[in-house]
C-alpha cells in the first residue's frame, strides 16, 4: 500500500485526476519547445496522465531522479504502474541530442 497525504488538512476537495490530466494534455500540447514537469513521484496515476500526454503529443518521455524509476519500478512489479518503466530509452545524459520538441522531461 502507498498513501500520500499533502493537503490532507486544507478544507474542501481536490480535482480528479481526470480533470489534472486534461488540463496537462492541454498544455502541452499547446507548449513549444521543450517541456518540464515535476510532480511527488509517489503519484502513480499522474505518472500515466504525463506519459499519455507525451504519447498523444509525439514527446519521449525522459525521467530525471531516482525516485520516479524506484516507484515506477515497484509500482510495475506490484502491478499497478500504468506502463513499464523499461520502455523509456532516453536518460538524463541522452537530452541533448533529440530536438527540445520531441521531449516531455519529467522530474
Amino acid at each position: 500500500m502507498m498513501s500520500d497525504s499533502t493537503n490532507v488538512l486544507s478544507p474542501g476537495r481536490t480535482l480528479s485526476e481526470s480533470v489534472v490530466a486534461d488540463s496537462l494534455l492541454k498544455r502541452i500540447s499547446a507548449a513549444k519547445g521543450r517541456v518540464i514537469t515535476t510532480q511527488f513521484a509517489s503519484n502513480i496515476q499522474r505518472i500515466g496522465s504525463v506519459k499519455a500526454a507525451a504519447d498523444v503529443t509525439g514527446r519521449k518521455l525522459v525521467f530525471v531522479g531516482m525516485s520516479l524509476r524506484t516507484y515506477m519500478d515497484a509500482a510495475w512489479k506490484d502491478g499497478k504502474a500504468p506502463f513499464d518503466p523499461s520502455t523509456l530509452v532516453i536518460s538524463l545524459q541522452g537530452l541533448l541530442a533529440h530536438l527540445p520538441d520531441s521531449l516531455l522531461v519529467f522530474g
